[in-house]
């Protein structure tokens, strides 16, 4: 028997189709589709649920301060305000002011006013409201936000926001007024112990010297005595006066400087005309620019109209205040007083009460010279 092999051929591996390249592609993008629908359905969801909040702003100028004037004062000579004080701005870069009125404003004390007044607690006021306080850094404006889940309530926040803060500053204002009239006093009384204190030990010289006093002894101790009480009533006028400056000063949100500087630029008819010429060219050529391009010759020649204008109004400013200013500063001088006549007499009487009350601490310093030359030629 014989055997046999029969060849057997090894079947082909079956080739696994792999999908066109087109579908492939069109399922990724389907899915990626469904995907992003599917995201931004639930941004849209959670934005529905979340409620909407509304910030409101306000904002307040916090002007500087600077002036001149002088009186003459009967047996003294004449007194002025120094014209070189500068109003604190002029060192923005160094201290701000408006950080002052900042850190007021996020005090405890502040919030806690702010929170009563939209009846809330201070803690709910801090976390909801969200009350904040910006600085506009090269300007004199200090910004105001509140939150709200409504206009109205976002402009209701703010308003009880800034209102505490003005009565906070004006609690200050009334604090301070009564510690200077504490001061006051304590002058006074000081003044007073050092009379009792100087006949006290008149009275022991005399017993210790078993001497009558002469004549000149005694009229020295008088004038002494005299001179004393002079010079305690006028440091209570001095007080008084240096009161009744700052408040003047805070009433106009004028320093004396600038009041000096805005009367005499309001008494100058040639100031007051070159003032009107430029802001009708001003008004003027803001019209004129609705109309026209900027490169029109009408726009042009009223351009220049305009420039010199305001180069004669800034020499006329110069010559007057013996300073360069600029339009910016005229403009806020000009609308200090020009607002209301009343402004202008109390800006007259800040100047007035500046000066009397250098002229009062002259009187004060030369009383106190008298008074311890006297004191030592009783001594000796």
């Amino acid at each position: 028997m014989t055997e046999s092999s029969i060849p057997i051929r090894a079947l082909p591996k079956a080739r696994q189709r792999s999908r066109p390249n087109g579908l492939k592609w069109f399922s990724y993008i389907s899915l990626g589709i469904l995907s992003n629908a599917a995201i931004l359905g639930l941004a849209f969801f959670v934005l529905e649920q979340i409620p909407p909040t509304y910030t409101s702003k306000a904002a307040a100028i916090i002007p500087g301060v600077g002036s001149q004037g002088s009186v003459q004062l009967p047996g003294v000579g004449q007194a002025s305000s120094n014209p070189g004080e500068k109003s604190p701005y002029g060192y923005l870069l160094k201290v701000d002011p408006r950080e002052n009125y900042q850190y007021i404003a996020m005090s405890d004390v502040v919030l806690t006013e702010a929170a009563a007044a939209v009846n809330t607690s201070v803690k709910d006021f801090e976390e909801f409201a969200k009350p904040r306080v910006s600085l506009d850094r090269g300007t004199t404006i200090i910004e105001f936000e509140a939150d709200g889940k409504s206009k109205l309530e976002a402009q209701r926040n703010t308003r009880a926001f800034y209102e505490a803060l003005v009565k906070r500053i004006d609690d200050l204002r009334v604090e301070e007024s009564a510690r200077q009239d504490n001061k006051t006093l304590l002058a006074l009384d000081s003044a007073n112990s050092n009379l009792k204190n100087a006949q006290t030990k008149l009275s022991q010289f005399k017993k210790k010297s078993l001497l009558k006093i002469s004549e000149q002894i005694k009229n020295l101790s008088e004038e002494v005595e005299r001179l004393r009480v002079e010079r305690a009533n006028l440091l209570a006028q001095q007080q008084a006066a240096t009161s009744g400056l700052r408040q003047l000063e805070a009433n106009l949100r004028l320093s004396t400087d600038q009041a000096a500087d805005a009367l005499m630029l309001q008494d100058d008819e040639v100031f007051k005309k070159l003032w009107q010429n430029y802001s009708d060219i001003s008004a003027n050529l803001t019209i004129l620019n609705t109309q026209w391009t900027p490169n029109s010759p009408q726009v042009i020649n009223l351009k220049a109209k305009k420039q010199a204008a305001l180069e004669a109004l800034l020499a006329r400013s110069q010559q007057l205040l013996g300073k360069r200013m600029d339009v910016q500063r005229l403009d806020n001088l000009n609308l200090g007083l020009d607002a209301q006549t009343g402004r202008a007499n109390l800006a007259q009487v800040l100047i007035n009460q500046r000066a009397q009350q250098q002229g009062l601490t002259g009187q004060v310093n030369t009383l106190a010279e008298q008074i311890a030359q006297l004191e030592s030629r009783l001594q000796t």
